[in-house]
């Protein structure tokens, strides 16, 4: 169980999710810019907001949209084809959060919507994590004069 802050949260959240969307779904960090047609059912791991309250210096609660994608086009079929795997995806989520107190639920349901403007239907997932930056420790300009080792 881990609860140091997490450094590279969507990198983090994929390696975590892997082993837990059927084959030939694809996982994604960030929104395209332009959404087009999708060729497999994509999980999106979409940064939604950042809250310093109450937590240290260097440290932020950084909410995470997993936003499910159905490939298909028709909302119907889209519902129809992904809504069993949502389900374990959910319950796998609850399963990473139990073992990972850095990460938890934002306290509101999965809904199901329409993905950006498009036909595809997409779930919307939310979590929160604690993320803390890491920065190189910086190397001190060497003194004028001083003989460097």
């Amino acid at each position: 169980m881990s609860s140091e802050p997490i450094t590279d949260l969507r990198a983090w959240l994929r390696e975590q999710l892997l082993e837990h969307v059927p084959a030939g779904w694809d996982i994604t960090p960030g929104l395209p810019e332009k959404l087009g047609k999708l060729s497999r059912t994509t999980v999106y791991l979409e940064y939604t907001t950042f809250d310093p309250t109450d937590l240290p210096p260097g440290h932020v609660s950084a909410g995470v949209d997993l936003l499910v994608a159905s490939r298909l086009e028709d909302m119907t079929k889209g519902e129809n084809d992904v809504d069993d795997a949502v389900l374990d995806l959910v319950l796998a989520l609850d399963q990473i959060i139990d073992t990972h107190p850095v990460l938890s639920w934002r306290g509101e349901p999965a809904t199901k919507e329409q993905l950006g403007a498009g036909p595809n239907l997409c779930w919307r997932i939310k979590v929160a994590a604690i993320a803390s930056l890491t920065r190189p420790t910086p190397t001190p300009d060497p003194v004028p004069g001083t003989p460097e080792e």
